[in-house]
């Protein structure tokens, strides 16, 4: 389902391209990602994971090609090293995840408040995407 979705959110973001600006469209996909992520906690069983893997997945594609785009608009002539950044963050977003996992199921024995804060860390983003703009 998270494959198939993001299969489909990237020909989607390719169809899209030329609709709003990059940061605005990266903004969007953030937001549908945190909604797929509070999804995942506040609908029980299969229907809140079938929408979180769709929203989430459908994402997850887009968020590389925008960010990618959007520092390109940024900072045309340091492209190979926002792309460096971004790696980094993303590196950062893979070794801090679990451990937040673990330590709330440390200490509350359930993976709901590492969730809130994966929901509330992509709302932040897409608000800070959002206030940008390319120069």
């Amino acid at each position: 389902m998270f494959g198939g979705a993001a299969v489909i959110g990237i020909v989607l973001g390719i169809v899209t391209r030329h609709w709003g600006s990059s940061h605005r469209r990266l903004a969007l996909v953030l937001w549908a990602q945190a909604l797929g992520v509070i999804a995942a906690i506040v609908l029980p069983g299969i229907n809140g994971l079938l929408l979180a893997a769709l929203l989430i997945g459908g994402g997850f594609l887009c968020v590389v090609q925008l960010s990618l785009q959007y520092s390109r608009e940024l900072a045309p002539h340091h492209a190979r090293y926002l792309a460096g950044l971004l790696t980094t963050g993303y590196a950062i977003g893979q070794l801090g995840g679990p451990l937040l996992s673990w330590i709330s199921s440390l200490l509350w024995h359930r993976l709901d408040p590492a969730l809130w804060v994966a929901g509330g860390g992509l709302l932040l983003a897409g608000a800070l995407v959002m206030r940008r703009s390319p120069t």
